[in-house]
């Protein structure tokens, strides 16, 4: 598959059973030919290990990995899967959301038609629990100078070049929340990220869900800061004004 460059979907499970089997499912329906989904079980006590075991004993692209102790942060497991990831893209796949079938496809044609993107991105749409879809679409393009502000690429909706990722640190394991807003701000330092103007995946709101209980407003600040402090240039400019465009060139640390 030589014109398909190879993706490796990369899910974090724990105990999300409810929802694993339409998560995977909707993964293994994508339309992209040619890619790996990595599933990291972090020491669930539901029925999540089962499920991944069975998919992982009737599909060969699935591969299973499983720690019996829980891991100390997210970043930690998102650093191990980058590291056993194959591809040339990788891409974060939530174990309790819905991928839409064109995902992967759109987003690697997208990256193919821009070589020097160090991530390409699209849009999500928030779903309650029960799967009813909202009118709230997120994600919208930005630029350094934007992006030092907030965080505008929704995890997995964000197709990360494995060339540019390896330029980086990486993630950060010590990280306790906001490790991909922490990637984008490294990325952004090697090549632009691309926006696409299209939803490719729903996004299940719920009260267990990582986005409701691991929130932390000390984290954002000290990612926001450490890329700050790389980019002072940038942080110049924003004083400045609010209101310019700041171009990737201008967004390379001096």
């Amino acid at each position: 598959m030589a014109d398909y460059p190879l993706v490796s979907m990369m899910m974090r499970v724990h105990n999300t059973g409810r929802f694993l089997r339409e998560a995977i499912e909707s993964t293994l329906c994508e339309t992209y030919p040619n890619f790996e989904l990595l599933v990291f079980d972090d020491a669930s006590t539901d029925e999540s290990p089962a499920i991944i075991a069975e998919y992982a004993g009737r599909d060969p692209r699935v591969r299973a990995f499983r720690s019996e102790k829980k891991a100390a942060t997210l970043a930690e497991i998102d650093r191990f899967l980058a590291a056993q990831s194959r591809g040339d893209y990788f891409i974060h796949t939530d174990s309790d959301d819905v991928f839409l079938a064109h995902r992967v496809q759109r987003l690697v044609e997208t990256a193919l038609a821009h070589p020097a993107a160090s991530c390409v991105f699209g849009q999500r749409r928030e779903m309650h629990e029960d799967g009813t879809q909202t009118p709230q679409v997120c994600g919208e393009p930005s630029s350094p100078f934007e992006l030092l502000l907030r965080n505008t690429v929704p995890n997995s909706a964000a197709l990360v070049s494995r060339q540019h990722y390896d330029r980086t640190e990486g993630y950060d394991q010590c990280t306790k929340w906001a490790e991909d807003y922490q990637l984008w701000l490294k990325l952004f330092e090697q090549g632009p990220l691309v926006f696409v103007d299209e939803v490719v995946f729903l996004h299940r709101r719920h009260p267990k869900s990582m986005t409701n209980t691991m929130y932390s407003v000390a984290e954002e600040l000290r990612v926001k800061r450490q890329a700050a402090e790389r980019n002072e240039a940038i942080v110049r400019r924003l004083m400045a004004t609010k209101d310019e465009l700041i171009g990737h060139r201008e967004s390379v640390a001096v």
